[in-house]
């Protein structure tokens, strides 16, 4: 996020480390914590807008995405 250079979505691919890291969970038997629903959904939109820009193989320079939208107003939960 601290770098000047354009991240490109077309060539980082971690879901194969992801979908290994999702099958050792799922084979540990321990129970585990169920984190709360809105952090559920974030997570879901975020991985959502990741697979959309490595699908259009975007290339985004996140400072300024970031900055632009730094202070906007996000409804209640």
């Amino acid at each position: 996020m601290r770098q000047d250079t354009r991240f490109d979505f077309g060539q980082h691919d971690p879901l194969e480390r992801l979908r290994l890291n999702g099958l050792a969970i799922g084979e540990d038997r321990e129970p585990a914590h169920v984190p709360p629903a809105a952090t559920l959904f974030l997570h879901r939109k975020i991985g959502g807008m990741y697979l959309m820009a490595a699908k259009l193989l975007a290339r985004v320079a996140p400072p300024p995405v970031v900055q632009a939208n730094r202070h906007a107003k996000l409804p209640p939960c």
